[in-house]
């Protein structure tokens, strides 16, 4: 009964978790789950979803990193998405942070901001 009320007002284009159910699946490919789901194999389907949902967030996370011009230092340092434990000193490991997210100090950086902005062939 609520379903078949929340359904109504899909079709209303009220906004419920429904919708936002839908608008989920419709965004990964998996409509056909929505439209039908009596023809989805229940201990399959979820492991297939999480698979698109993570190559989707991989996918968009290396087109973000290649078209950002300030990431230059971290995608050559990071190549993939995964968790890296480094046993590192506190002090290193800040540092090494600090290198690929380009919040140290160093003159390529630092010329980049401000009124006296360096063009980066010419920042050493």
């Amino acid at each position: 009964m609520l379903y078949a009320a929340m359904l109504k007002q899909l079709n209303d284009r009220k906004n419920n978790w429904l919708v936002n159910v839908k608008e989920i699946l419709d965004n990964h490919r998996f409509s056909y789950v929505f439209n039908d789901p009596s023809c989805v194999n229940l201990k399959k389907s979820h492991l297939l979803f999480k698979e698109r949902v993570l190559d989707v967030f991989k996918q968009s996370w290396c087109n973000g990193i290649a078209l950002n011009s300030s990431l230059y230092l971290y995608k050559d340092f990071k190549r993939s998405v995964n968790f890296k434990m480094y046993i590192l000193p506190n002090k290193f490991r800040t540092v090494l942070s600090r290198l690929r997210l380009t919040s140290h100090h160093l003159h390529i950086e630092v010329c980049r901001h401000g009124c006296n902005r360096v063009k980066r062939h010419q920042r050493l």
